[in-house]
Order: C-alpha cells, then structure tokens, then sequence
C-alpha cells in the first residue's frame, strides 16, 4: 500500500496514490461515515425509548407516592417513598449517562464528516497539482518541438 503524505515533501518526487485507490478510499470513508450516521441515529431512537421509560417510571412514582401519602402509612410508607425516591435517582443516573454517550458519538460524527472532507480536498488537490504538471509538460514539450521544428 503507497503511503501518502499529508504535507509536501521538500526534496525527491512525492508519492501518489492512484486515482482508483483515491477513489476507493473515499469511498471507503464515506461507507464508515454513513455507518456512524446508521449508529447515531440507532441511538437516539435508545435514547427517546429511555427517556419514555424513565417518564412512565417517574409517573409510577408520582402515582404511588400519592397513594402512600394518601394511606397515611408513617412506617410503610417512609420505606417505599425512600425505595421510589432512590429508584428515580438511579433513573436518572442512568438518563444522564445515555445523554451522554449522544453527546459523545454526535461528536464522533461530525468529527468524521470534517475528516472525510479534508480527506477529499486533499485528494482534489493532488489530482489537481498533477493535471497542472502534465499540462505544462505538455506545453513545454509542445514549445520545444517547434523551436526545434519537425523531426
């Protein structure tokens, strides 16, 4: 595999890949970049599942601390409300922790997105400096075949 460099070489000819293993490449990335957006989208889909659960849960615990406060059980009661309370606290442990890894691959997204588009200017670049070069290799072998005159 040809390694390309991302800055220009100060001395020797610089290495380039082909135009089909530029092209695979960009393809290649642009497979894994739909894939993380296939992710990111899967997990927000987990995360309003977990939010809805979390909502429902909060609820029952409303619903059941007004019934215990309804009863009036001083024992009974204090011992499920402090269950509830502590179950909702974990929910919401657990709430912020998805937050968070949302957070986190929405990053990883657009962290990819801004790579694969670096990655093709830089393509674009090269292919460009090359058809630069060949042109004027062309031009000056065009000017010195006309200095010199025909054959």
């Amino acid at each position: 595999m040809i390694r390309v460099q991302s800055t220009p070489q100060l001395h020797g000819k610089p290495v380039y890949k082909s135009q089909e293993e530029q092209y695979d490449e960009i393809q290649l990335l642009r497979h894994r970049a739909a894939d993380l957006r296939d992710d990111n989208q899967l997990l927000r889909a987990q995360l309003a599942k977990c939010r809805a659960e979390l909502g429902r849960h909060y609820r029952d615990a409303e619903r059941r601390l007004e019934e215990a406060a309804a009863k009036c059980e001083p024992a009974g009661g204090a011992a499920s409300l402090s269950g509830l309370k502590l179950r909702v606290f974990r929910l919401e442990q657990v709430l912020r922790e998805k937050e968070d890894e949302v957070r986190r691959l929405r990053a990883d997204t657009r962290t990819s997105r801004l790579q694969e588009m670096r990655l093709q200017v830089q393509v674009y670049y090269r292919e460009l400096m090359r058809l630069r070069r060949q042109l004027t290799e062309r031009r000056d072998h065009g000017r010195l075949v006309r200095l010199t005159g025909p054959g």
